[in-house]
């Protein structure tokens, strides 16, 4: 039988606190993403993680983020469940009001804090903690299932024709670098 000290529950209990508070702490941002992907597509989050992935986290805030993501999925995607005239399909669901940046920004806070796999774990602190009776049943499988129905819409949304919020005349701001940037190779 293995000895364990004395100061090993001590050590368990301080691991376990710092990791519920840090979880606490970006409730918000876990809030946003769960929400999206319970109730909308997930699109736009999918989106995100795909550019995170192709150019890495360093190359975005939320305005690049949104100008990329407006390149990948169009604007449909990239307001949807969002209370703003450019929301051109409303739904009685909503994550919040304006342009998109709060659930960007969460993004990007999440694959700081969580690294490559930001948003299935991510997904299954909402599904534990916050998710529906359904989803806090069994968080990672659900959580899994979530992610999943959200890549696939995402895949169908970059096939899609749509149009970009840049072409509708609504972003004076255009980054210029995405004149030649190729989101889609």
């Amino acid at each position: 039988m293995i000895a364990i000290p004395a100061n090993h529950t001590t050590s368990i209990n301080i691991a376990k606190l710092v990791y519920d508070n840090t979880i606490s702490a970006h409730q918000h941002h876990i809030e946003m993403l769960g929400l999206e992907l319970e109730h909308a597509s997930g699109v736009r989050a999918l989106a995100a993680d795909f550019l995170i992935r192709k150019y890495g986290e360093d190359h975005f805030d939320e305005d690049r983020l949104f100008s990329y993501c407006d390149a990948l999925v169009g604007n449909d995607r990239l307001f949807e469940s969002h209370d703003d005239e450019a929301n051109r399909i409303p739904t009685d669901f909503v994550l919040d009001v304006g342009c998109p940046f709060g659930s960007l920004g969460s993004y990007l806070a999440l694959r700081e804090l969580l690294g490559d796999n930001w948003l299935l774990l991510a997904t299954i602190e909402y599904a534990a903690r916050w998710g529906s009776a359904d989803l806090r049943s069994d968080p990672a499988e659900k959580a899994a299932l979530l992610v999943e129905r959200a890549r696939a819409a995402f895949q169908q949304a970059r096939h899609a024709k749509f149009e970009r919020w840049h072409d509708l005349g609504r972003f004076t701001g255009f980054d210029e670098e995405m004149a030649g940037v190729d989101v889609n190779a």
